[in-house]
């Protein structure tokens, strides 16, 4: 696994402040409903766009792209050309097969071991926008070893 570089560093920084800075403008009962993720795999969060610019711009992926759950478009728009997917719209993930050298998305976190799992047998780079403790599981940790991946940052 590489060390994070100075600039690197800067970027998660940039993000983790975008996001508290947008959690703090949400109202006291906007903030527990946001929190709460929904039961029964409806867990659609969409990334706002300027996150996803953000993340894209930082990672500058090239090659084959794939966005595995769309959403509201988010990432889709910050990378124009790239293949896609939603569940909603009757593309499902996990019917996609062949290979992609980027797959860059929000994952639902009910489903976010399985999302993993999947990305790594197709692709060579991953970016997941989630939750810092869904990083932090043994089993996560274990599928990433088991198939030659890594955190990086």
């Amino acid at each position: 696994m590489k060390h994070l570089n100075p600039s690197q560093i800067q970027m998660v920084v940039q993000i983790a402040k975008h996001l508290r800075n947008r959690s703090a403008l949400l109202s006291k009962k906007e903030r527990k409903l946001r929190s709460a993720v929904p039961r029964g795999g409806n867990d659609c969060v969409d990334t706002p766009d300027y996150l996803a610019r953000l993340i894209v711009r930082h990672f500058r992926p090239s090659g084959k792209r794939l966005e595995p759950c769309s959403g509201g478009g988010a990432f889709v728009r910050a990378m124009p050309g790239c293949d896609h997917c939603e569940i909603r719209e009757g593309t499902d993930f996990f019917d996609v097969c062949g290979h992609y050298d980027w797959i860059l998305t929000n994952p639902p976190y009910s489903q976010f071991r399985a999302f993993l799992r999947h990305a790594m047998r197709i692709a060579d780079n991953i970016v997941f926008l989630g939750r810092y403790n869904a990083w932090g599981t043994r089993s996560w940790q274990r599928d990433l070893r088991e198939a030659g991946f890594g955190i990086v940052e």
